[in-house]
């Protein structure tokens, strides 16, 4: 009988964290949608027998935790951008009055649609203030009793996010076409060749698969990562991101400030804010409609 790999430094854990994303499809056309913008053409669903198998063969691997994703959200995650940012007061108060006892507030991250996006949806730096602070404020006044989870965005960071905790490490994701992937965007890097729940079983995909092994430990990293002592907490960022930016997902994920390409995200942010004071301005011509204005209070 076949037993997993001893977890370890001489190999990969268990994938503890798995997520089925059951389906594309959904009724909302949300610019900022992680999704792959090429979705269309992906396979057909996998069948409920495949989605049940994954699970035995995923628990009997060590899986300890499970998400189900795709269609159309039913919890309360509030995506945060240039154009809704400013109104994080009122979609906390919302909250409160709904009873909520979580509320994610994710700043978009610039992936899938939200990269085509990227330059109408970067807040800028003083807009994200606003919120922490509003946030803040309501934490502090709801006393605990519902709590708050504000995700900031990558690229006003000093320091990447260790992505996934390092690509193959905990995180084993599964498309609605039965693609497995070791992070939710990772069918955007390009000669990774994904492997398959239809053809391969979870064990083989996590431990034998070239895609899973790719950018596990520290093999693959080049300079600033190889030799910084931080590599072991952030793993070089995301390599997706890196790709995005640079065009190479090797690269050091350029949100770093000790990565060559930091200038990258540090454009992409002073052209935010130069956008969203020409905004604001523009703003003053317009109106909305809004029932804060069409209904007078009695």
């Amino acid at each position: 009988m076949n037993t997993a790999p001893t977890p370890g430094p001489s190999g990969p854990g268990p994938p503890l964290w798995l997520l089925l994303e059951l389906t594309y499809r959904c009724p909302l056309h949300c610019v900022f949608c992680y999704n792959p913008t090429e979705f269309a053409r992906t396979g057909a669903e996998l069948p409920t027998e495949d989605w049940l198998r994954v699970l035995r063969e995923a628990r009997a691997l060590g899986a300890v935790q499970l998400g189900l994703s795709g269609g159309e959200p039913m919890v309360l995650n509030v995506v945060l951008h240039r154009l809704n940012i400013d109104h994080v007061g009122e979609i906390l108060d919302m909250a409160e009055r709904l009873g909520a006892q979580y509320v994610e507030l994710a700043n978009t991250q610039y992936y899938g649609w939200a990269w085509l996006n990227r330059q109408q949806l970067l807040p800028s730096r003083a807009q994200l203030a606003r919120a922490e602070a509003a946030t803040q404020r309501f934490r502090e006044r709801v006393a605990g009793r519902i709590q708050v989870y504000f995700v900031v965005p990558d690229y006003f960071e000093r320091r990447p996010k260790a992505c996934m905790g390092g690509l193959g490490s905990v995180f084993l994701g599964i498309a609605p076409d039965g693609i497995a992937m070791p992070c939710h965007a990772a069918r955007m890097l390009p000669g990774l060749d994904l492997p398959n729940v239809r053809s391969a079983d979870i064990r083989t995909i996590w431990y034998d698969s070239p895609a899973f092994n790719r950018f596990r430990g520290e093999a693959w990293m080049k300079e600033p990562c190889r030799s910084c002592p931080e590599r072991t907490h952030d793993f070089g960022g995301c390599r997706c991101q890196a790709y995005l930016l640079t065009g190479d997902a090797t690269n050091t994920d350029p949100v770093c400030d000790l990565s060559p390409h930091h200038q990258l995200v540090t454009d992409a942010v002073a052209r935010a804010e130069r956008d969203a004071a020409l905004a604001a301005r523009a703003e003053h011509v317009l109106v909305f409609r809004d029932h804060r204005i069409s209904i007078k209070a009695p």
